[in-house]
């Protein structure tokens, strides 16, 4: 198979992805057309989610890189991921990094089309229901400059893709995407450990998770 499809550009969709994921985990929006906002049938589980379209759109960024991740694993005769009955943000942080790292061997996977057109299908349907297109949107996590809380991320009409913080003017560039979107994960992560502290037993805050490292 020729490389019709280069790591830079894989590298740069998977950032956009987390960058998605988190935007739509941490403040769950409602698409702005109201066609595509499902409800909650009668007698169904409440998530405690304003939006089930954001919790869905974010299950299916999980669902799509954990599957390439396992799909890639298993052309290359690695190990498996871990078990997928790790919390959803963990599945992602695990997939993320270990595509990321692996981006060489993705340009040459022979699923590499059917990912990349899934990924790129979804990226598109997040910015164009959350209306993204010259709009800023606020990604709830710190500047690596300042530390503030928020950073904005804004995507024009001719696909450039700009994440800025507002307090110091820091503008995180493309070439650092990579970098950013680990810190970006980790910093959901542990937001999400934070908040299972306060529910859960004070052992397993203590003692985590263990067994999360590339192989």
């Amino acid at each position: 198979m020729t490389d019709t499809i280069d790591r830079r550009q894989i590298a740069l969709l998977l950032d956009r992805l987390v960058f998605d994921y988190v935007l739509l985990r941490t403040t769950y929006p409602s698409p702005q057309s109201s066609g595509h906002t499902r409800t909650a049938p009668k007698g169904s589980r409440e998530y405690g989610h304003p939006a089930q379209w954001a919790s869905d759109t974010a299950r299916s960024i999980a669902d799509c890189l954990d599957a390439t991740d396992d799909a890639l694993r298993d052309h290359l005769n690695h190990l498996p991921p871990p078990p997928r009955f790790r919390a959803e943000n963990r599945v992602v942080n695990h997939a993320y990094r270990s595509l990321r790292a692996r981006t060489e061997y993705l340009a040459k996977f022979p699923g590499i089309e059917a990912f990349f057109e899934e990924a790129t299908d979804i990226h598109k349907t997040v910015r164009r229901l959350l209306g993204m297109t010259r709009q800023r949107k606020a990604l709830h996590v710190r500047c690596p400059e300042c530390r503030q809380l928020p950073v904005f991320r804004t995507v024009y009409d001719d696909r450039r893709d700009v994440i800025e913080c507002h307090h110091c003017g820091y503008e995180i560039k493309e070439s650092e995407y990579g970098l950013y979107a680990r810190i970006v994960v980790d910093e959901l992560l542990d937001q999400a450990e934070s908040k299972a502290c306060l529910t859960e037993p004070s052992s397993q805050c203590e003692h985590g998770d263990s067994g999360e490292t590339l192989p």
